[in-house]
């Protein structure tokens, strides 16, 4: 059964669980990658997959791809998991399983848990293009696994400007080779699901025209869905009114500033930026035309950071000429900024 957290996730990722579901029944050993900008909830739906795959008796190793990834695993994940399969079993090795290398580890540890009918999941969240390197010999082992179909899931996830990166070096040809799975904002059903599943599991009611209300004001967010589920759930003991959906909405949307929108920006160059709040200035979709001319610059220079931001999922195509943002709520939040000293100088 899935946890509390991997329930509601199932509710609002079903497509993206169901693409890892079949991995545990079927041959597919594929690298996963997951790419989605801050607040999409990769590392949500990381855990979530890990809540499956120990459903199916799988093991499971979560690692974040920061400095060291490879000591660890080899000094400490892999060791421990090896003592765990040798007490369960009551046997023993007479090698010394913390001397060997990588490769020598993984192969006697995929073959005890064949064995058990069981494998072994290893997720990298924030996966950075420094990781590459460090894990190559974990990347090179697990392109073997897939011709000797050993039971062995890599799953790499990172926002899309770090996995383009990753994907550009020539040592990552293991991982190019992979799944993608791009995550996007919620559609309707998913927002409707998400919050239902919330007070469903809350056993908590919830009236059909305050799930329309709450489904207006996130316009699909997952972050800002969570948000407001937790902020109603945690100050309202029956059904929540309008005003306070209205309230819920102000305080998610502060939160939604702080924790997301403000460290995104922070990243990106003062050009980058300005093409932003020029785009702001529109209710819709922006014709490049406008926004060259707001910016002062001739349409190819602001093509050059169209194509940035297309690539880093913050804008998309809308049609010919026009680009939209792809991150709701982005464009409120930057008209807000926009109302104070601006802090970008283009």
């Amino acid at each position: 059964m899935l946890t509390s957290m991997s329930a509601a996730q199932a509710a609002e990722r079903s497509s993206e669980l169901a693409i890892f579901t079949s991995r545990m029944t079927g041959e597919n050993r594929l690298p996963l990658v997951i790419t989605g900008p801050a607040g999409f909830g990769k590392t949500t739906v990381v855990t979530a997959f890990e809540d499956l795959a120990r459903t199916h008796n799988w093991r499971v190793i979560s690692e974040t791809a920061s400095k060291g990834a490879y000591s660890r695993l080899t000094g400490t994940y892999l060791p421990a998991l090896w003592d765990s399969l040798q007490d369960s079993s009551g046997s023993s090795s007479e090698k010394n399983f913390e001397t060997l290398c990588l490769t020598e580890q993984l192969e006697m540890l995929l073959d005890a848990l064949e064995e058990l009918g069981a494998g072994l999941l290893i997720t990298f969240d924030d996966f950075q293009k420094s990781s590459v390197k460090e894990l190559k010999e974990l990347f090179v082992f697990a392109e073997k696994t897939r011709e000797t179909n050993q039971p062995l899931q890599i799953v790499v996830a990172g926002r899309p400007t770090d996995m383009r990166d990753v994907l550009a070096q020539s040592k990552a040809s293991y991982l190019n080779a992979g799944e993608r799975v791009d995550l996007c904002p919620f559609n309707r059903e998913q927002t409707e699901a998400a919050f239902k599943e919330a007070y469903v599991r809350s056993n908590r009611n919830l009236a059909s025209d305050a799930l329309a209300m709450m489904c207006a004001v996130t316009k699909g967010h997952p972050h800002m869905v969570r948000l407001l589920s937790k902020f109603l759930l945690d100050s309202c003991v029956h059904p929540p009114t309008e005003h306070e959906i209205e309230q819920g909405a102000k305080v998610a949307t502060e939160v939604l500033d702080s924790t997301v929108f403000e460290p995104m920006l922070a990243e990106f160059s003062a050009g980058d930026c300005a093409f932003l709040e020029a785009m702001s200035v529109d209710d819709g979709p922006s014709k490049m035309s406008d926004i060259a001319a707001r910016l002062g610059k001739n349409p190819q220079y602001a093509g050059v950071y169209r194509n940035r931001l297309v690539e880093a999922h913050i804008i998309r195509a809308a049609s010919y000429g026009k680009v939209t943002f792809a991150i709701p709520h982005l464009r409120e939040y930057l008209r807000r900024k926009a109302e104070q000293p601006s802090d970008f100088d283009f």
